[in-house]
C-alpha cells in the first residue's frame, strides 16, 4: 500500500510540474528550443501522448509510432477500411484510429496491434466527423442526422447522448473535432466556434474561436495554431496569448506534449525538446 500511494504521489507531483512547465512557456514565450531529430516523412496526420510519443500518417495510409526521441517502435496499415481520418491517442494502451469512409473504428493497443472494431454504421451513424474516445474507453460520436452527440458503449449501444443540438444553437452544425479532458468535451465547427459540454453530453457554453480546426486542452489552456502562429486561449481567464516557434516554413501541424515540440512540415517532422 506504501508504494502504491508513493506512485500515486509521483503521478500527482509529475502532473503538476508538467503544467508548471507548460505555463513558464505560454508565459515567457521562450524560444530556447532545441532540435532533437528530423525525420523525412511526407504525413498527412500528426498527434501525440501523454507519454511524449508521437504518431504521424504517411501518404500511403501507414501509421507509425515514435516515441519520445523520435525513435520508430511500432506501425499499422490496413487498406481495406479506406483512409485513416482521425487518430485519438489520449489513451496511450488504447488507440482510436477512424476511417470515414465506412464509419469503421479501429481500436490498437500500445504496440499497434489490432484490439477490436466498431461499425458506426449498424447504429445508424453513416455520417460523422467528429469521434474521440471517453475518459471510461467508450466512444463519443457526433451523429449529423440526429444533430446529436452520442456515447457508445463496447457492446455497440447508445449509453448516452445528447439533446437535438441544432435546436440548442438554432444552426445545424458540421463539427469536424472532438476531444474530451478533465470532465468536459470540446467539439468544434469551424463557423460558430467551440462548443463545450459536460461529461454527460449536456451542452454548456460555446467559446467564440472560429476556423479553429484541431487544438489541445492543456491544463487550463486550449492551444491551437492558426495563421502561422500558435495560439493559447486560457478557458478560465479568456487571456490569449501566441507562443513562439523555431521554425514557421510549410508548417502544416503543431504539438506540445510536457517538455515537447513537434511540427509537422510538407516533407519532414521536426522535433524539439525545451
Amino acid at each position: 500500500m506504501q508504494y502504491l500511494m508513493g506512485k500515486i504521489l509521483n503521478l500527482n507531483t509529475m502532473k503538476k510540474i508538467n503544467l508548471i512547465l507548460l505555463s513558464l512557456l505560454l508565459l515567457s514565450f521562450v524560444n530556447d528550443y532545441r532540435l532533437i531529430k528530423s525525420i523525412d516523412i511526407k504525413a498527412t496526420l500528426l498527434t501525440t501522448d501523454n507519454l511524449r510519443n508521437f504518431y504521424i500518417v504517411n501518404t500511403n495510409n501507414e501509421l507509425i509510432k515514435y516515441n519520445a526521441q523520435g525513435e520508430m517502435v511500432a506501425s499499422y496499415s490496413e487498406k481495406k477500411y479506406g483512409q485513416i481520418k482521425f487518430i485519438d491517442c489520449s489513451n496511450p494502451l488504447k488507440l482510436l484510429v477512424f476511417y470515414d469512409d465506412f464509419s469503421y473504428v479501429i481500436i490498437l493497443d500500445n504496440t499497434l496491434s489490432f484490439q477490436g472494431k466498431y461499425e458506426l454504421e449498424k447504429l445508424g451513424i453513416d455520417r460523422t466527423n467528429a469521434i474521440c474516445l471517453a475518459t471510461d474507453n467508450n466512444l463519443w460520436v457526433y451523429d449529423e442526422r440526429t444533430y446529436k452527440l452520442k456515447k457508445i458503449n463496447n457492446t455497440m449501444n447508445t449509453a448516452q447522448e445528447s439533446e437535438d443540438l441544432s435546436m440548442v444553437v438554432d444552426v445545424n452544425l458540421k463539427p469536424i473535432f472532438i476531444l474530451e479532458r478533465d470532465n468536459w468535451l470540446y467539439m468544434n465547427d469551424t463557423a460558430i466556434g467551440i462548443l463545450v459540454f459536460d461529461n454527460y453530453g449536456t451542452y454548456y457554453k460555446t467559446i467564440p474561436l472560429k476556423n479553429v480546426k484541431h487544438y489541445q486542452v492543456l491544463g487550463n489552456n486550449l492551444i491551437y495554431y492558426n495563421n502561422s502562429s500558435l495560439i493559447s486561449y486560457h478557458l478560465k481567464t479568456l487571456e490569449v496569448n501566441t507562443i513562439a516557434l523555431p521554425d514557421t516554413i510549410g508548417l502544416k501541424t503543431v504539438r506540445i506534449e510536457k517538455d515537447r515540440l513537434y511540427l509537422l512540415k510538407k516533407t519532414r517532422l521536426d522535433l524539439y525538446a525545451f
